[in-house]
This record gives C-alpha cells, sequence and structure tokens, in this order.
C-alpha cells in the first residue's frame, strides 16, 4: 500500500530510503490498530467493499449541474489520473486540479487545502 499510494516510491526509492520506508510501513500499521477491536469492523469492511461493487453512476455524472472540483496527485496508484480526466470528461461543470503527491496529496501539497477551500468558499458552501 505504500507504493500504491505513491508510485515514486518504487522498489529503487524503497531501496534508496530504506529508514524512511520503514517509517511509512510502520505508520500504516498503526492506523490499521485505530478500532481494530470494534466488534462490527470486519462485516463493515465488507459491507463497504459490496457497496463499491454495486455503485454504478458514471453514466449518470452528466446530469451534475453544479460546479465540481477535482482533486488528485499525479502519483496516485490507488486513483489514477486517468480516473479523474474520466471525471472530468462527464461533468461539463467540472474542473481538475493535480497537486505534488500521492493517495495522500492534500497531506503533500499544502496549496491543495488551500485551493479546496477557494472552492468551497466560492461556491459559498463554507462561510
Amino acid at each position: 500500500m505504500v507504493e500504491l499510494s505513491d508510485k515514486r516510491r518504487d522498489p529503487a526509492w524503497q531501496a534508496a530510503h530504506q529508514r524512511e520506508f520503514q517509517a511509512l510501513i510502520d505508520e500504516m500499521l498503526a492506523i490499521r490498530t485505530v478500532g481494530a477491536d470494534e466488534p462490527g469492523k470486519v462485516i463493515g469492511a465488507r459491507r463497504q467493499i459490496e457497496a463499491r461493487q454495486g455503485h454504478a453512476t458514471y453514466s449518470r455524472l452528466p446530469q451534475l449541474t453544479m460546479p465540481v472540483l477535482i482533486c488528485g496527485g499525479p502519483y496516485n496508484g490507488v486513483a489514477p489520473v486517468e480516473n479523474q480526466e474520466a471525471l472530468l470528461r462527464q461533468i461539463s461543470s467540472a474542473r481538475m486540479v493535480l497537486f505534488e503527491g500521492g493517495h495522500l496529496f492534500f497531506m503533500q501539497d499544502p496549496r491543495a487545502f488551500e485551493e479546496i477551500i477557494t472552492f468551497l468558499k466560492e461556491g459559498d458552501l463554507i462561510p
């Protein structure tokens, strides 16, 4: 998952940055322990996968008329840029902004929050 979330973390990067790579693995493993003892965690995870399988709204996206901001990172292996470009083609009121980073671009590029907040303010979605 460390490599998939940011494609720059390929095997060559991992070999050259062993400590940083291990720290990222440790961080992801620690995150997985949050809520691990919740009784409904396993069934909740399964239901989320099942919901994704049946969620097909791509053909209805052209019906959206409100402003839409599509954000992503060019190094995201989880939600690649091609997916965001497909959304952009489907939604005439959308614009797309790529930020420096991978799946967690909003933590890797400080411009992301600024851009998102500006978008929300322009649409009167936040004060």
